[in-house]
């Protein structure tokens, strides 16, 4: 990857799909950027096991994604309560 702040990582690695889902990271997270260059250990990259979209292994179903998942030194998962917004059609119907 080159040029990516922390953050984009986080999001991949966890499944983020809304800035909600995540909370205080510093102000660096989002502005500083690197070039990261990774690559996989060898009981990642054993036979039968693929991190491909839509791949099926042996372990699919409890496998949370990439390999990358420990990368903030500290996580702590939360239940937050969001607002929610309907959209629904006005007494008068459409207009």
């Amino acid at each position: 990857m080159t040029n990516v702040p922390l953050i984009s990582l986080v999001y991949s690695a966890y499944h983020i799909i809304i800035d909600d889902q995540i909370s205080g990271l510093p102000g660096w997270a989002r502005s500083d950027r690197y070039d990261i260059q990774a690559k996989m250990d060898e009981q990642a990259t054993a036979p039968g096991r693929s991190h491909a979209p839509g791949a099926e292994s042996a372990t699919a179903a409890h496998d949370p994604g990439p390999p990358c998942r420990p990368l903030p030194a500290q996580v702590h998962r939360e239940t937050k309560q969001l607002p929610v917004y309907d959209l629904v059609i006005a007494k008068g119907g459409l207009k």
